[in-house]
């Protein structure tokens, strides 16, 4: 596997995890090994720069930020909050990004667009026929679904990639998620306006595993997309194959509001969240959020790009990644 292939596989337990774990000695030992070329990344950058991406990576109830963003020659660069978070970067730690996986689930939708296998517009069901549909979830399109306006949801407003019918336990399941939510009408509190929807990128996801696929991008996509996550979250990688990934999948497409759009004027379009007022950030950002983790995307949707993955669990998950946003995207600027 090349060095910025995208590595995925289920989140361990915490028990299978710890008994993965290189001893405390072998780690420090590979540590200081390698810690210099880690550093190193960062030494050809300019010092204003990174000082100030690595200013924003303190955040309230947020920890051991690290971040990869878009040097001054437009390569990557790296820096780190605190020991832990360089000692991570510098061993390839492999970060679960949670969301992030959207934009590579949605760039890979656009493609198969562009190639002409379905439209923006064609109802899921007519593109997608291994799911029994409700008939009004049928008519949900790819646009819909793309930009989390199809009314997809619980009436108990649970997530159904971690919770669906009575006594199905807690585990997050795409596949199934998928299935639950295809099987009932939409939310009729949620027509015709946004509202996030993980089961909706689990049906992309299905969508994807069943059309043909046959580049390394699409064997990719098919290992995401097999995992319990899903569409909706599968990716483990090195921060710097997050960053190439995301880099790969610009520059962006812009699409109109399918729905009525978020409070504060924000949309969602291929898989990212496009902010049209200025002074809030970038001008595209996602989260992805789980147990523990907060990982955070900025672009200006063209070459600019910083991804963040910190440690906690703020109450406001969605306003601590504004905040870093808010922070971080002023040091992108020549």
């Amino acid at each position: 596997m090349d060095r910025h292939a995208w590595h995925v596989r289920p989140l361990p337990s915490d028990a299978s995890s710890q008994a993965r774990n290189m001893s405390l000695h072998g780690a420090l030992r590979l540590g200081v090994l390698t810690l210099g070329v880690a550093l190193g990344g960062c030494a050809s950058e300019s010092p204003d720069r990174a000082q100030c991406v690595r200013s924003a990576l303190t955040q309230p109830a947020l920890d051991n930020g690290a971040a990869v963003f878009t040097g001054d020659d437009g390569t990557a660069r790296s820096v780190s909050a605190t020991w832990r978070s360089r000692f991570r970067l510098a061993l390839r730690h492999e970060y679960p990004v949670a969301s992030l996986t959207k934009p590579l689930i949605a760039h890979a939708v656009a493609r198969h667009i562009a190639a002409g296998d379905f439209g923006l517009d064609t109802p899921i069901a007519d593109a997608l026929d291994e799911i029994a549909f409700h008939p009004d979830t049928g008519r949900i399109t790819i646009r819909q679904l793309l930009q989390h306006s199809g009314g997809l949801g619980r009436p108990d407003g649970l997530d159904p990639l971690w919770t669906r019918g009575p006594g199905t336990g807690t585990h997050p399941d795409c596949r199934a998620a998928a299935v639950y939510v295809a099987g009932l009408p939409p939310d009729a509190s949620l027509t015709g306006r946004t509202f996030y929807s993980n089961a909706g990128y689990c049906l992309l996801g299905e969508l994807l595993a069943q059309v043909a696929m046959d580049g390394p991008e699409d064997e990719r996509i098919r290992a995401l997309t097999t995992q319990p996550l899903g569409g909706a979250g599968a990716w483990i990688a090195p921060l710097e194959d997050v960053y190439d990934g995301l880099r790969a999948t610009l520059p962006l497409t812009h699409l109109e509001p399918s729905a009525v759009p978020l409070e504060d004027g924000s949309w969602y379009g291929y898989g990212w969240r496009w902010q049209p007022v200025a002074g809030r950030g970038a001008p595209w950002m996602h989260a992805g959020r789980l147990p523990g983790v907060l990982s955070v995307a900025l672009t200006d949707g063209d070459g600019r790009l910083v991804v963040a993955h910190f440690d906690g669990d703020p109450a406001d998950a969605l306003g601590a990644a504004a905040r870093f946003g808010a922070a971080a995207w002023p040091c992108m600027h020549p």
